[in-house]
């Protein structure tokens, strides 16, 4: 039998048991919370003229999956004071008959435009011939646009030049961090093709490499890898593959990672000349991948156990400058370099749920796209910056030349942030 004491308590006991459930309800809704953070969101701090894009003729993309990973859009910095954005129109077509390896022609418009202010300064229309990546930034201002299995040369006048003419299929495309090196590789065609005429005013620009497209004792099926100095233009090394290959290229030689037992990887640095030699020992569970983002320093995506991705920074002296873990809901990482080579930036899908890596990309499981900017030599994040739409290919935002500004792609607009007032507030995302 409850005494009068006890029955006093009783309202303040129901009382407090009610605030321990909600307690628990909100500790669970937190640890839930933590497992999948919320989308990005906006900036206090925006830019103080967004230039819009709608009336130029852009026009966003289909819902993912139906795009994934075609190169529909790209907008880099020409110098401080211009910007080319490149994206997807219609328009009439002319087949060109001196493009016969693809069907999936498609038409381009390219800007000029003069910042901040947004006014034209130059367009053009280019015609391409298939969904993949087009236009990679050169030296002062220039771009490698890819055309079928040729790259050209353009600048602000949006005029292509001839620059790198190839004899088979070109398949991949990769630059040194400071633009001064190249690596294509190409298919060569089956048999070797019969002299073409050159046209009037053009000519290749590159020297015959030392062998042939398809040499003796190599297979059909081999690809060809030819690493390009820049300037001046010149074949510096040559090598074979059986399929395309990602390496990080660096003015001197290229990256590249030896299993070992026990979870070891060895990096080793293999120069245009010289012997090669080891650089680093990385202990990861699956297979690290390299990225060189400055000529003397590259990230290391590496997996210390099965429940983390982590990057690593080495000098290529082999000197561990950082390291940091990586949220476990960013996926398809993507590198901006900054020609400074004081920041560079990693743009990630936000996902809403954890996802294998052969789940289909849809608007369910993927709701932002993010580009953390950090610090090269610290790995400080600096600042996060949402961009919309999401596009996993092509290139939706760049760093000025002199790495101070950042251009982005933000809802129906091209926005600029200053680096120095980002790095100031200190503001990020949840993490």
């Amino acid at each position: 039998m409850a005494t009068a004491n006890s029955r006093k308590w009783l309202p303040l006991r129901g009382l407090a048991l009610l605030l321990v459930l909600c307690g628990a309800f909100q500790f669970s809704r937190i640890q839930a919370q933590k497992s999948h953070p919320p989308p990005a969101r906006a900036y206090d701090i925006r830019p103080p003229v967004p230039i819009p894009i709608a009336e130029l003729g852009y026009r966003p993309p289909g819902e993912l999956p139906a795009f994934s990973y075609y190169s529909l859009v790209n907008l880099q910095f020409i110098d401080a004071n211009h910007l080319l954005f490149v994206f997807n129109t219609t328009g009439l077509l002319h087949r060109d008959s001196d493009c016969s390896k693809t069907d999936s022609e498609r038409l381009m418009r390219a800007v000029v435009l003069e910042i901040p202010s947004g006014r034209v300064e130059k367009q053009a229309e280019w015609e391409l011939y298939d969904f993949s990546e087009f236009l990679w930034p050169l030296p002062e201002g220039r771009f490698a646009l890819r055309r079928c299995s040729q790259l050209e040369q353009v600048d602000a006048s949006l005029i292509p030049r001839p620059f790198i003419n190839l004899e088979g299929t070109l398949e991949e495309v990769l630059f040194s961090p400071d633009r001064s090196v190249v690596l294509v590789e190409e298919k060569p065609e089956p048999h070797l093709p019969k002299p073409q005429p050159t046209k009037s005013g053009s000519r290749s620009l590159v020297p015959p490499s030392p062998t042939p497209p398809v040499a003796a004792d190599t297979p059909a099926q081999m690809l060809n890898l030819d690493f390009i100095r820049i300037n001046p233009l010149a074949v510096i090394a040559h090598s074979h593959a059986p399929l395309p290959v990602t390496i990080p290229i660096l003015p001197q030689g290229f990256l590249q990672t030896l299993g070992a037992p026990h979870d070891r990887w060895m990096v080793t640095l293999q120069p245009f000349e010289g012997v090669q030699r080891q650089v680093a020992v990385i202990h990861s569970i699956c297979a690290p991948q390299l990225t060189a983002i400055t000529n003397s320093v590259f990230l290391v995506s590496m997996c210390p156990n099965s429940n983390q991705i982590g990057y690593q920074a080495y000098s290529i002296q082999g000197t561990l400058v950082w390291q940091r873990m990586e949220p476990p809901n960013r996926y398809s990482p993507r590198f901006l370099l900054a020609q400074n080579g004081a920041h560079f930036a990693i743009e990630t899908l936000h996902a809403t749920r954890p996802l294998a890596a052969l789940d289909p990309l849809n608007n369910e499981s993927i709701d932002a796209q993010i580009i953390d900017i950090y610090d090269t030599m610290t790995g400080t994040l600096i600042a996060s910056v949402p961009v919309s739409p999401i596009y996993t290919g092509g290139r939706n935002a760049d760093f000025s030349p002199d790495g101070t500004r950042l251009a982005v792609l933000e809802d129906g607009a091209i926005e600029i942030y200053d680096l120095n007032t980002l790095e100031k507030v200190q503001r990020r995302f949840p993490r």
